[in-house]
């Protein structure tokens, strides 16, 4: 199980080294940041921001969308990463801006930036 926290500074993280780092691009086998997306699909351990979410009615139904989507993504980019891999991708990283904004976690989109 994952924070939100940790997945935030993971898309941090590759939004900064311009790449995709939940698998690898000719393996598909999930990074260490990719651990940390297949674990967080489990459920997300309570930190202080899931404690007290700042839309708790909404925490619900974007962590079930958080799962499907990153289910989606590493089961179709097992084999190495797919055509139409950044469409998955940026639907995570708009899951994990939903978790945040959800959590009162800072989590910023760089304008113009796509996956």
């Amino acid at each position: 199980m994952q924070t939100i926290s940790t997945l935030v500074a993971d898309q941090n993280s590759q939004n900064k080294n311009l790449e995709e780092n939940w698998v690898g691009v000719l393996s598909g086998a999930p990074t260490s940041q990719g651990q940390d997306l297949q674990s967080a699909i489990s459920g997300f351990t309570p930190d202080a921001s899931v404690a007290s979410p700042a839309r708790p009615s909404s925490l619900p139904a974007d962590m079930g969308t958080f799962d499907t989507d990153a289910g989606a993504f590493l089961n179709d980019q097992s084999g190495g990463l797919q055509p139409g891999w950044p469409t998955e991708a940026g639907a995570i990283e708009q899951d994990i801006k939903s978790l945040a904004d959800d959590c009162k976690i800072k989590f910023i989109i760089p304008k113009g930036y796509t996956v």
